[in-house]
């Protein structure tokens, strides 16, 4: 693994997405811009590769297993912007997918409502979770 790239790994972080410990995934998955880069990160459990695909320049960047649980990383030292992409995903046996990252779109939750949430006073936070 490259070096930059090994730098930027959160293992404690890794180690509670991979066992499922996690609460705020977001903050280690999908793109985030560094001071090396853009570093892209996916939690995918069966695959055996991973590559990035940028839409716009179709362009590939093979993704680095860096857990055996299913967690690829890739840092792109030349991106200084979030790009828009997609998950080229081969899962072995010739069965190859192409998936869109859900952590690349915003929440549609503000943070008003998970502060009012937290606090037990959201009086109608089923309108925000969609049990209307």
């Amino acid at each position: 693994m490259d070096e930059k790239l090994y730098s930027k790994m959160q293992w404690p972080e890794i180690e509670a997405l991979v066992y499922s410990e996690h609460d705020r995934p977001k903050q280690i998955l999908g793109q985030h811009l560094t001071p090396d880069g853009l570093l892209i990160a996916a939690f995918i459990g069966d695959a055996k590769a991973v590559t990035v695909k940028d839409t716009k320049s179709g362009q590939l960047y093979p993704m680095v297993q860096v857990d055996e649980g299913g967690y690829f990383a890739v840092l792109l030292p030349e991106k200084t912007e979030e790009i828009s992409y997609t998950y080229i995903v081969d899962f072995g046996e010739n069965n190859i997918a192409q998936m869109g990252d859900p952590y690349a779109f915003e929440s549609m939750i503000t943070p008003d409502d998970i502060k009012k949430f937290e606090a037990g006073i959201h009086y109608e936070i089923y309108n925000v979770l969609g049990a209307h």
